[in-house]
């Protein structure tokens, strides 16, 4: 599987990893950013996850947001994948799509104790999880630039309202809470392939192989002269 590191898209129109259709109520917004970076995990197959921990951009909230828990699996969806275009963009030559078979949102800091479970939104061929690079000249995948990106729909399909904080218990809060069910949102992220990791059958430079033989030779060498010399 290929690991990447999720971040923010920034771009045409309001940058976010995550965002939840006219935010969640009492002056919590609707843009949710990756703090620190998330992780998206495939596999050729096209089955994987996005997961980490997405952060509110409203001020005067503190570190509240969802740690965030997608599961994807090309081959569950019955339907053939169609790149969604937003803002002009394009798929590039590396383009590749999965689908978003279920998760969840779990609230932190002043959304504590809020699970919220997600699905694929619309049904249709738009609804496939697409990532990969963009053309020179336009947006790719992430609808907001030029990165390596990833973007798709969700839509929230229970609401588990278990939020005790004084955050949840103002006034007409846990009525917002209540109506995000069906509410939709999206995700729009950047993805860099983690420096870390070893992924199988990406081909390593030409010249390390011969790196590695001249050093075997002239450390061969150094011994046999020691040797000589002893």
């Amino acid at each position: 599987a290929a690991t990447f590191l999720a971040t923010s898209a920034v771009g045409n129109g309001a940058d976010h990893s995550l965002w939840i259709k006219n935010g969640i109520g009492g002056g919590l917004g609707s843009d949710f950013d990756f703090s620190p970076a998330g992780t998206f995990e495939i596999d050729a197959a096209g089955v994987g996850g996005l997961d980490g921990t997405v952060l509110s951009q409203s001020a005067g909230f503190g570190a509240t947001g969802f740690v965030v828990d997608f599961e994807y699996d090309l081959s569950a969806a019955g339907f053939t994948p169609t790149f969604k275009s937003e803002n002009g963009s394009a798929p590039g030559p590396d383009i590749a799509y999965t689908y978003l078979t279920g998760g969840t949102l779990t609230g932190i800091g002043a959304l504590d104790g809020l699970v919220l479970t997600v699905e694929a939104k619309p049904l249709d061929g738009t609804a496939a999880v697409q990532y990969g690079s963009a053309p020179l000249t336009t947006e790719g995948p992430n609808n907001k630039n030029q990165n390596r990106g990833l973007a798709h729909w969700f839509s929230i399909s229970n609401v588990n309202n278990g939020c005790t904080t004084t955050y949840c218990g103002g006034d007409g809060i846990a009525d917002a809470i209540s109506n995000l069910l069906g509410r939709q949102g999206d995700i729009n992220l950047d993805i860099a392939l983690d420096p870390n990791q070893n992924i199988p059958g990406v081909p390593i430079p030409a010249a390390l192989p011969l790196l590695m033989s001249a050093l075997g030779f002239f450390g061969f060498m150094g011994w046999r002269r020691k040797k000589a010399l002893s």
